[in-house]
This record gives structure tokens, sequence and C-alpha cells, in this order.
């Protein structure tokens, strides 16, 4: 699991310790042990990428999309 993944499940893990009550120790142990194995199930299943990541990819997207128009522009200018 990447960072990004790790730092989501370590602050949703915090979020369930302040909620889990503290008289009850060893369940709130197995609780959090058991929604953490869940949390990281789903989050294997995600796809998460940084601020970054997703605009570096906006951006790929973008150039891509200006060369398909000058070609599709290009192959217009054929059939005439």
């Amino acid at each position: 699991m990447n960072k990004i993944k790790n730092k989501l499940l370590d602050r949703l893990m915090d979020n369930v310790s302040d909620i889990l009550p503290e008289g009850l120790s060893g369940l709130q142990q197995d609780i959090k042990a058991q929604l953490q194995q869940a949390f990281t199930k789903v989050l294997n299943e995600c796809h998460i990428v940084t601020q970054e990541e997703f605009s570096s990819y906006v951006k790929a997207l973008e150039q891509a999309q200006e060369r398909i128009n000058a070609l599709e522009a290009r192959i217009n200018s054929l059939k005439l």
C-alpha cells in the first residue's frame, strides 16, 4: 500500500480510536484490528492518486485531446 493510503488508513484508525469507549480496551483492540483489516481491503481496491499525479494526468489528457483534434482536422481537410 502506498504512502497516501497509509496516511488515510492512519487517520481513519485515529478517528475510530477516538469514538470507541476506552473502558473496553480488549474489545477496542479487536474492533480496531478488524476495522483496519476492512479499511485496508477497501483502500487497496481504490485508485487513489495525489493532486500532483491527477494534475499530470489532466495535462496529458488535454494534450492528447489537442492532438486528436488536430488529426481530425487534417483528416477532414483531406476528404475535401
